[in-house]
């Protein structure tokens, strides 16, 4: 999700190559854990033109996104990945199946630690998961758009801890002066990131 999107596993990746693939997939990325109607997928898939029968027309995109599934695991494996019940479809991928989530869970994780190194280790593995701007290849619907103001946020409070962490063991990585930069010039009115960016290259 942070970046174009790609389906890993175990060292395999995949990527939808359909524009309306990539919509189903990221729609049901914007609802993490929720099973999402097939009146919404419809509507955020063909806002202007809706096929003449939508069920139909979302079947084959959830066909074609199980075939991606199966291309990189055990065909057992997909059905409980990506589900259809209840009139809608969902993706069952745990708590860290995504890039986004294991960033967030570093987040966390690295505030609980105690040890000012270690958080910082933590951090940073979470925010090298950061290929891009969030679903820069699908359609910019209010659910996405939604998900990608959340994972945009969850950026900048990781590497404004990190940064601090960092501060703290008087150790500055080049890399961190190349994100704040990056950050304060898309985020001019955040007094944090500018502190820290004036912190970075003084050290």
């Amino acid at each position: 999700m942070l970046g174009n999107l790609t389906i890993a596993h175990q060292g395999q990746s995949t990527a939808p190559t359909a524009a309306k693939d990539r919509a189903f997939l990221g729609e049901l990325l914007a609802h993490p854990g929720e099973t999402v109607s097939t009146e919404h997928l419809a509507n955020a898939l063909w806002p202007d033109r809706p096929p003449a029968d939508p069920a139909h027309a979302l079947q084959v995109r959830a066909s074609r996104l199980r075939a991606l599934l199966r291309s990189l695991t055990d065909p057992a494996e997909t059905e409980p990945v990506l589900y259809s019940r209840a009139g809608g479809y969902g993706l069952d991928l745990g708590e860290t199946g995504t890039d986004l989530a294991r960033m967030q869970r570093a987040l966390s994780l690295a505030g609980d630690e105690r040890n000012p190194e270690m958080a910082a280790k933590t951090l940073r593995e979470g925010l090298d998961l950061w290929r891009g701007e969030p679903f820069s290849d699908v359609p910019q619907t209010p659910c996405v758009l939604e998900r990608v103001a959340h994972a945009q946020e969850l950026r900048l409070s990781a590497v404004e801890l990190y940064a601090e962490l960092t501060f703290a063991t008087e150790t500055v990585p080049a890399p961190l002066v190349a994100e704040l930069t990056e950050l304060t010039s898309r985020n001019p009115l955040r007094e944090t990131l500018h502190l820290q960016l004036i912190r970075a290259l003084h050290a």
